[in-house]
This record gives C-alpha cells, sequence and structure tokens, in this order.
C-alpha cells in the first residue's frame, strides 16, 4: 500500500539541497510548501493505492488534466498523521474511494508533513511519469476495459491511440 501525492521534483530539489538532513526542515523552502504542500480547510489530499499507475489514472480523469510529465512521491505509513477517508476527485468510480485527506493541519503538523514527504523525497521514493508513460497506463485501461475512452478530457482523448 502506497500513499502518494503529486509533487514538482524541481521543488524538492531545491528542499533536499537547502535542507541537507531531512529531519531539519528549518530551512524549508516557502515555495515547495505552498505549492506542492497547499492546503484546503486545513486539509491535504492524498492517494491511497497498491499500484502508483492508479494515482495517473485517478488524476488524468478530471476535467483540467493535461498530458505532460507528473511525479508522484509515495511512502509506506502515515500512522503519525490524521486521516480520513474523502471520495477523491475523479471520474472513475473504483478510485474515488482510495483518496485520503490528512487534516486538522496546523503549523507543527505541516512541519511533521513536510519532513516526512522530503525524508520520501531524499529515499527516492518517487516515479517519474512521462508522457509515453501516462499514455499507456490509460490506453492500457482502455484496452482492459478498466475505463472508456470518453471519460478522459478532449486534449487527452485525442493523445491517445
Amino acid at each position: 500500500m502506497f500513499f502518494s501525492r503529486k509533487i514538482a521534483r524541481a521543488k524538492w530539489e531545491k528542499a533536499k539541497e537547502l535542507c541537507g538532513n531531512p529531519d531539519n526542515i528549518d530551512s524549508f523552502p516557502a515555495d515547495t510548501l505552498t505549492a506542492d504542500l497547499r492546503t484546503s480547510e486545513n486539509t491535504l489530499s492524498i492517494w491511497c493505492v497498491e499500484d502508483l499507475d492508479d494515482v495517473v489514472l485517478a488524476m488524468m480523469s478530471n476535467e483540467q488534466s493535461k498530458l505532460e510529465t507528473i511525479s508522484i512521491l509515495y511512502f509506506e505509513d502515515i500512522n503519525e498523521l490524521k486521516t480520513h477517508d474523502t471520495p477523491g476527485n475523479t471520474k472513475i468510480e473504483e478510485l474515488k474511494s482510495k483518496h485520503k485527506d490528512i487534516y486538522d493541519l496546523n503549523y507543527k503538523e505541516l512541519g511533521t508533513v513536510a519532513k516526512k514527504f522530503l525524508k520520501a523525497y531524499v529515499n527516492n521514493k518517487y516515479k517519474t511519469y512521462y508522457k509515453k508513460d501516462i499514455q499507456k497506463v490509460l490506453n492500457d485501461s482502455i484496452r482492459k476495459k478498466r475505463v472508456d475512452k470518453t471519460i478522459f478530457n478532449e486534449s487527452i482523448r485525442v493523445a491517445l491511440n
């Protein structure tokens, strides 16, 4: 089981460079915090999946999606964080239930999240999907009849075989 979230690798490279040791986040860059750990109503959205391809599939099925390189950060446990299940923003019914929110976030808890994410990043716990990789995930899902091509927005549909 993986807990995961889309990240901007360049921001995490900067955080890794500035913090050095992931246990010391005193120099954690604000841009990384406010971009990749942006909260809404003191919650942070994550996916809980067996296969990281499911995160890609879930994310590509919403209307704002673009077929562009994405990186997914993942980790195996979230024991120290408060989470609850929330429906994921995806058109794929079976994946809606694979979503969680980390909740009751405040200054201290967001620091715990930043430390956990940075530790995962430093330990290379991320996977980058290039356009061709995303196309393969989506085409495989269509071929296996897991999804219908019509659930994707026009720009993604055009890019698929």
